[in-house]
């Protein structure tokens, strides 16, 4: 083997000939798994927050259906298991910056929520 242009490969760690320059991994499939394994671990890095996320959303769309917007008590939102704490990002209503789940802006009233679908 040509010592000088041997290169480990990302995955495995053996030692291969690379055909180009740029080439990391000894086989494309190689290639493929290290960076599937790579997506795998960002998402369940990010899992924490994306499930109760995603679970927030999938509440309010059964909710919401054709409806613009809806008053519900926050009660019965905790009944559904909304969890009040993982919001997606602020959106702006009637002028103001309101926090939303995704299309959804959550405008809190005491003990009411009002939902409005953007």
């Amino acid at each position: 083997m040509n010592e000088n242009r041997t290169k480990k490969c990302l995955l495995t760690g053996e030692l291969f000939i690379p055909i180009s320059s740029i080439q990391k991994f000894s086989t494309p499939s190689n290639r493929v798994r290290y960076n599937n394994l790579k997506a795998k671990k960002e998402r369940e890095e990010i899992s924490y927050i994306q499930k109760p996320l995603i679970k927030n959303k999938r509440i309010l769309d059964s909710l919401m259906k054709d409806k613009k917007e809806m008053i519900l008590h926050k009660e019965f939102l905790r009944g559904c298991q909304f969890d009040f704490k993982v919001l997606s990002s602020l959106k702006k209503y009637n002028g103001e910056y309101k926090t939303a789940v995704f299309e959804y802006v959550i405008i809190s009233d005491n003990e009411s929520i009002k939902i409005v679908k953007q």
